[in-house]
C-alpha cells in the first residue's frame, strides 16, 4: 500500500470507529489473514474498505493466534481497540467462540465489540445443504419441461415448444 494511503487509514482508525474483518488463507505452511478495514469518509460520507496488512501466522490458527494478529496490527499503530465496533468473518468456531474464539480474546481490550459473521458464509452452507437433498439436475428439468408441456397444451392452447 501507498504511504500516504497506509498514513489516512491509519489516522481515520485512530481517531473514529470502524469495522475489521479477516479471513485465512491456507494456500502454504503458514496462513495469511488479511486485514480488511471498514470506515467512515467524512469528506465523501460514504463507507469504504480498506487493506490494513496481510497478517502471517506461522503457527496454530487458534483463536488467540489470530486475535493476536490483529492485535499486533493495532500495537504497530497506536490504534486503540476502542475504536474497533466489529469485527467480521466466516463463521467458524476460532473466530466466534465465546471462550477461545477470537471475538472472545477481543471483549477483554473492548468489551463492547460484536460479531459480525458472514451471512454469505451462511447462505453458501444453507445451499450446501439443501442441494445435497435435490435430485440429479437433469431429472428436475426433464419434470419441468414435461409439465410445461402439459400446461401448454390443457391450459393455454397454445402450440407446443420443441427442444
Amino acid at each position: 500500500m501507498a504511504a500516504i494511503v497506509k498514513k489516512e487509514l491509519t489516522s481515520r482508525m485512530q481517531s473514529s470507529p470502524f469495522s475489521i474483518s479477516t479471513d485465512g488463507s491456507s494456500n502454504s505452511d503458514s496462513k495469511q489473514y488479511p486485514l480488511a478495514v471498514c470506515s467512515f469518509y467524512p469528506d465523501s460520507g460514504t463507507v469504504n474498505s480498506e487493506l490494513l496488512s496481510i497478517a502471517i501466522c506461522d503457527g496454530f490458527a487458534t483463536g488467540i493466534n489470530i486475535f493476536n494478529l490483529i492485535d499486533n496490527a493495532f500495537k504497530e499503530r497506536n490504534i486503540p481497540w476502542k475504536n474497533c465496533i466489529a469485527i467480521g468473518s466466516d463463521n467458524a468456531s476460532v473466530m466466534t467462540g465465546k471462550e477461545k474464539g477470537v471475538i472472545a480474546h477481543a471483549r477483554k481490550p473492548q468489551p463492547c465489540i460484536i460479531m459480525a459473521g458472514c451471512c454469505l458464509h451462511l447462505v453458501h452452507i444453507g445451499a450446501m445443504k439443501g442441494v445435497e437433498h435435490l435430485p440429479p439436475v437433469d431429472t428436475v428439468l426433464t419434470d419441468i419441461f414435461y409439465y410445461l408441456k402439459k400446461v401448454q397444451n390443457e391450459k393455454l392452447n397454445l402450440p407446443i415448444c420443441r427442444i
